[in-house]
């Protein structure tokens, strides 16, 4: 053994030990090091994770917990203060996102109702908050964007003229005269609008017309210039009654053939389609005479006891005394058919694709349906009518959709649909 080394006292002396590695670190220097900046972020960074981690799990166990709600909604104004006026075109839309408490209850655009209180007021601009309410076991959790810009101004009230503006003129040798009621509206709104409106006008066309016509057309606002002035106007009323007498130039008139006919066709038939050659003709006579007849009518054609089929028949013109033509007869080619009529059922909604697992039950669980075509071929229509949703890629939840109706049997046309959407709720049969 090698000898022990020996101080001056006599004592031997032994080497001391070296640690190496994280032994060496003293508990002082550890506990340091727990306090670290660098351990503080990473514990930071791990209940970060978790709770991230602990959101997924519980939005995957009950994912309509909470939810963005996919359809924006418009906004309405609730009440407006007495003799003011909202300049805004429009108040725009709200996206929301919920809660529903109770997971069966049907979320549609209808549930919600978002709008803004303009209660107490003043003229001016103002940020007002979006309200909305929403229908028993949905909560709003939150909405964008909460406020929404909105002017207000003192509201004006003026009675202004009435104009009929002819964009299209009647063709060469025919002039036209315009007569209309009312001859003047009222427009209020805000006030900086309603002063720039100096009249309302009515646009219409008459080219090619040669013959009097008469209907009702919408009204706009327009300023100095003949401009539209837009905006939160109101029309009262909104529409006028417009005639215009079309009428040649000359003692020169054009005039429309109408075919007389003389009995009827078999029963469940009837006159399906006219075809005169030529339709209208030119008559000459004095003015006076002239005016006082707007078509010429041929000579009796019979369909008694007439089938399905066509056929052609020259017939003579029938004219007043004092109008005179150059076309004497006209060619009438005419159609015999099976009458058309038109019917209604109610029609059950069908399910197409539906994925496995699910159930579907539809709000209303009918449509009613008008069918038409021969009358002949009219009974029975419900076995020959159908009316589906097609559900490939639909997942549990409540959607709008729009059912698809058909008639199987040829000759029949589906005229109408009501109502033409339905809420179709999928539900987990587990």
């Amino acid at each position: 053994m090698a000898e022990r080394a020996r101080n001056g006292n006599g004592r031997s002396i032994f080497p001391r030990a070296r640690t190496f590695g994280t032994t060496a670190v003293s508990a002082g220097q550890q506990f340091r090091w727990i306090w670290s900046r660098e351990s503080l972020l990473r514990l930071l960074l791990s209940l970060v994770l978790a709770m991230a981690l602990w959101l997924y799990i519980s939005n995957r166990e009950n994912p309509r917990l909470v939810q963005d709600y996919p359809q924006p909604l418009p906004i309405n104004l609730s009440t407006l203060p007495q003799g003011l006026a909202i300049t805004n075109d429009s108040l725009g839309v709200v996206y929301l996102r919920i809660r529903r408490t109770d997971p069966n209850t049907p979320v549609v655009p209808a549930s919600f109702h978002a709008f803004v209180d303009l209660t107490g007021l003043k003229p001016g601009s103002h940020q007002v908050p979006v309200q909305v309410v929403a229908d028993p076991g949905i909560d709003v959790v939150s909405k964008h964007p909460s406020t929404i810009p909105v002017t207000l101004v003192r509201k004006e009230t003026r009675r202004v003229p009435i104009k009929v503006e002819v964009m299209t003129h009647p063709p060469s040798g025919y002039g036209s005269s315009i007569s209309f009621r009312p001859k003047s509206v009222t427009v209020s709104g805000p006030s900086n609008l309603v002063a720039q409106v100096t009249q309302v006008a009515a646009y219409i066309y008459l080219a090619g017309l040669k013959s009097t016509v008469s209907g009702v057309y919408r009204l706009n606002p327009v300023n100095s210039t003949g401009s539209e002035v837009t905006g939160q106007l109101t029309l009262q009323p909104s529409e006028a009654h417009v005639t215009a007498s079309v009428q040649p130039f000359s003692s020169y008139r054009t005039l429309p053939v109408l075919v007389n006919f003389s009995g009827l066709p078999k029963q469940g038939f009837g006159v399906a389609g006219v075809q005169v050659n030529p339709a209208e003709i030119a008559a000459s006579g004095s003015p006076a005479a002239l005016r006082k007849i707007s078509s010429v009518r041929t000579s009796a054609i019979s369909v008694n006891h007439r089938g399905g089929g066509s056929f052609k028949k020259t017939v003579k013109i029938n004219l007043p005394h004092g109008v005179t033509s150059r076309t004497g007869s006209v060619t009438v080619k005419v159609r015999i058919a099976p009458i058309q009529s038109s019917t209604s059922v109610e029609i059950g909604i069908q399910p197409r694709n539906v994925t496995p697992g699910l159930v579907m039950h539809t709000i209303p669980a009918r449509v009613l349906v008008t069918v038409s075509g021969p009358a002949n071929t009219l009974h029975n229509v419900a076995r020959s009518t159908v009316a589906t949703v097609d559900l490939s890629g639909y997942g549990p939840g409540v959607y709008q959709l729009h059912p698809i109706v058909k008639s199987t049997r040829k000759g029949l046309q589906v005229e109408a649909a009501y109502p033409r959407t339905v809420t179709v709720q999928l539900r987990s049969t587990s």
